[in-house]
């Protein structure tokens, strides 16, 4: 489904947790597609470690 964007601006220790909360409640909604942003093309790296980068391949290494 595509329907409105919503952005999530990535900073360097960004607050994984608070995103999570946000995103899973803007994705149960459905009619909204969700995209993360930076200012630069450096990868981010949360309060709690996590990268963008990490993410996405243990999401592929999941089948998502």
């Amino acid at each position: 489904m595509q329907g409105k964007e919503v952005l999530v601006l990535l900073t360097d220790r960004w607050a994984d947790w608070e995103a999570a909360y946000a995103v899973a409640g803007i994705k149960s909604i459905g009619q909204y597609d969700v995209r993360t942003i930076a200012v630069d093309k450096k990868p981010k790296a949360s309060i709690g470690g996590d990268s963008r980068r990490d993410r996405l391949r243990y999401w592929r290494l999941c089948g998502f």
